[in-house]
């Protein structure tokens, strides 16, 4: 009797046991369940960030973040760099204000990226005297961080056969005015140029002020006015892709003659030029969301 009792006893023991390592593989499996639930939404919201992400063309956080290295060369960049060696925007500095030997024309004879050790001239390299730079055909670099020139109280100030990309004009006050070139004060000239991926955050992604001769401006954007240029003049110029958050996609202001745009946008008005006017010139496939696909509060010659 004390033996059947004994297995009785054990044999309720084993179900209770059993029955106990079940409930256990059940909450664990409902863990599992409810922690892939959670990470199937934080991916879902993380793709959705990225792609409102992706769509703001003037996040700063995300050219800030974007490596360095990725910058030069990359399929964004229209205009590949000619082969030779990288200079430092420090190196250009000091080749233009410090070791030209009162010499009127600069000849470069390497591409310059701007790269950490250069944060004295993330607004652009000061030009303050009557100065012809001729680029040789070399890229100038502003890694999607900084300007590349400003012109502050000289005239006579060209730049020849150079190739401007990813600068970026950030900051307050004139600081944000003019992506690759920025006229303060004096004149500056573009001539046989190109212009590609310059961004502002004010006004002038690629030019603020200035003129342009023979100049290609690709994919250039503002977040004001003028994706290309901002109160400047442009002849034989052409403009491709450029865009501005408010108004002229390509330009806003000056004067345009002998120019072809293309595909340019404004979300506002003037989804190539916005007050401004255009003499022999030829507009195609530009937009505006709100007001003049091509033109806005401008006039027209011939085009």
């Amino acid at each position: 009797m004390n033996i059947k009792r004994y297995l009785y006893i054990t044999l309720i023991f084993i179900v209770l046991v059993s029955l106990s390592a079940v409930s256990a593989a059940d909450d664990n499996a409902n863990g599992i369940i409810s922690v892939d639930d959670n990470d199937e939404l934080i991916l879902d919201e993380a793709i959705d960030d990225d792609v409102s992400s992706a769509n703001n063309n003037y996040d700063e956080e995300l050219i800030l973040e974007t490596p360095a290295d990725d910058l030069v060369g990359s399929e964004n960049d229209a205009t590949p760099l000619k082969e030779g060696a990288t200079g430092s925007f420090s190196d250009l500095n000091k080749l233009i204000n410090e070791d030209y030997s009162s010499n009127d024309t600069i000849t470069l004879n390497s591409n310059y990226k701007y790269s950490e050790g250069d944060e004295s001239f993330i607004h652009g390299i000061k030009i303050s005297r009557e100065l012809t730079i001729d680029g040789n055909g070399y890229t100038l670099d502003g890694s999607h961080i900084a300007s590349i020139f400003y012109v502050d109280g000289a005239w006579g100030v060209t730049f020849k056969d150079i190739n401007f990309i990813n600068g970026n004009a950030t900051g307050s006050a004139n600081e944000r005015y003019g992506g690759a070139i920025s006229v303060r004060y004096g004149n500056g000239i573009a001539e046989n140029c190109n212009f590609t991926n310059n961004t502002a955050s004010g006004t002038g992604g690629a030019m603020h002020g200035g003129s342009a001769y023979n100049c290609v401006f690709t994919l250039n954007s503002a977040e004001w006015d003028g994706g290309a240029m901002y109160e400047g003049s442009a002849s034989n110029c052409t403009f491709t892709g450029n865009s501005a958050s408010v108004a002229g996609g390509a330009m806003s202001g000056g004067s345009a003659s002998n120019c072809t745009f293309t595909g340019n946008s404004a979300s506002v008005a003037g989804g190539a030029m916005y007050e401004g006017s255009a003499s022999n010139c030829t507009f195609t496939g530009n937009s505006a969301s709100v007001a003049g696909g091509a033109m806005y509060e401008g006039s027209a010659s011939n085009c």
